[in-house]
């Protein structure tokens, strides 16, 4: 059956789990890398930092009128991943990031390739625009629910 995913305001067991998958050099490989200091570098805040805030601080971080972070759940309840939407209100446009550190095909297709965008470990690295959009999702679903696919 295709999975279904469930968006749930972060915890800080979900942001422990998140630094723990981003100290694995291979989801580390496919997102940004590690800063100057070692520490794995993500979007929008450290998590390893933002573990030792006060509840001040953390809901300042997660409570964003710009920026919306959640937490992403397979239909059975487990942590997969984290999804940031950030939002351009002037431009009504929004930016989607989505870090899984617990893969799982999920349909989207690759709609661009962006040469030397994102610096890490002394080099410059490509990065890749992924899309889905609503009928390529429906059709996506039927055909893994038809083949039987997990």
């Amino acid at each position: 059956m295709f999975p279904q995913v469930t968006l749930k305001s972060l915890t800080r067991e979900d942001v422990r789990r998140l630094a723990e998958w981003l100290d694995d050099s291979e989801v580390s490989a496919f997102w940004y890398g590690s800063g100057e200091d070692g520490l794995p570098l993500h979007i929008g805040y450290s998590p390893k930092q933002v573990l030792q805030v006060p509840d001040e601080e953390w809901e300042h971080t997660f409570d964003e009128e710009d920026r919306k972070i959640f937490a992403v759940f397979t239909g059975e309840g487990d942590h997969i991943g984290e999804g940031q939407l950030l939002i351009e209100w002037p431009l009504l446009e929004a930016q989607l990031f989505l870090l899984i550190g617990r893969f799982r095909h999920l349909g989207f297709v690759l709609e661009g390739h962006f040469r030397r965008t994102h610096r890490k470990d002394e080099a410059w690295y490509d990065s890749f625009a992924m899309g889905l959009l609503a009928d390529e999702y429906a059709r996506r679903r039927a055909h893994l629910m038809a083949v039987g696919v997990q």
